[in-house]
């Protein structure tokens, strides 16, 4: 997240966004940190991000970053799961093949907990 966006969020940001599918990773995301879910949030530019309520980040995360990761992660795992299918589509993907997403203390790092 760029500064100028964090001082955005940090001017009010929503914290109820609508749940119309744009949270492609809502209830998988845990905190690594506290084992706290991760919650959506709507940032006053517009963007989308996710919180964690425990303050082990002191950052939203950004949820482009980590819905593009999960994606590359499934994909990585088995293409024809994410084939065809809009990113705005992958949330049912991401329910039927992980438990959880958890996020260190970078965005970028993730482990991927898988369904077996």
């Amino acid at each position: 997240m760029s500064v100028s966006s964090l001082a955005r969020f940090r001017a009010g940001g929503s914290d109820r966004p609508d749940d119309s599918g744009l949270y492609q990773l809502k209830g998988l995301l845990v905190c690594d940190g506290c084992d706290l879910h991760l919650t959506p949030l709507d940032l006053v530019d517009g963007g989308r991000g996710y919180r964690s309520a425990c303050g082990c980040r002191l950052w939203p995360v950004d949820a482009a970053v980590v819905e593009a990761l999960a994606r590359n992660a499934v994909e990585r795992r088995d293409r024809r799961q994410v084939a065809d299918v809009p990113v705005n589509g992958l949330r049912p993907v991401f329910k039927r093949l992980l438990c959880q997403v958890r996020v260190s203390a970078l965005e970028q790092e993730l482990t991927f907990v898988w369904r077996t």
